[in-house]
């Protein structure tokens, strides 16, 4: 079965450069559940680089991205194989996700 996911940006404005303007968003991802236990933040939202893990009984179920896409694919393969987590993992930034 599918897990749910969608995404979408979130528009802050324009900014100028050289001669023109250029507007900023953000990318927002959300995959999996959204009802869980636990809700982990790695990173720091203020950067507007983060990433929400949504864990019930030390499960990732469900994963919400901010301007980290590409960490989508790893994070739906844990999610479909049902993979538990140490908090502290998750949350370090120095440990690459793809490495865990």
């Amino acid at each position: 079965m599918p897990l749910p996911q969608c995404w979408g940006y979130r528009f802050r404005g324009c900014r100028r450069r050289g001669s023109g303007a250029i507007s900023t968003s953000d990318n927002l991802q959300f995959i999996g559940d959204m009802h869980g236990d636990d809700w982990l933040c790695r990173g720091n939202p203020e950067t507007q680089k983060a990433i929400w893990f949504n864990l019930q009984n030390g499960v990732l179920i469900g994963a919400v991205t901010l301007n980290q896409g590409r960490e989508i694919r790893p994070i739906r393969k844990w999610i479909q194989s049902g993979k538990t987590f140490d908090a502290k993992l998750l949350t370090d930034e120095d440990i690459a996700l793809k490495s865990l």
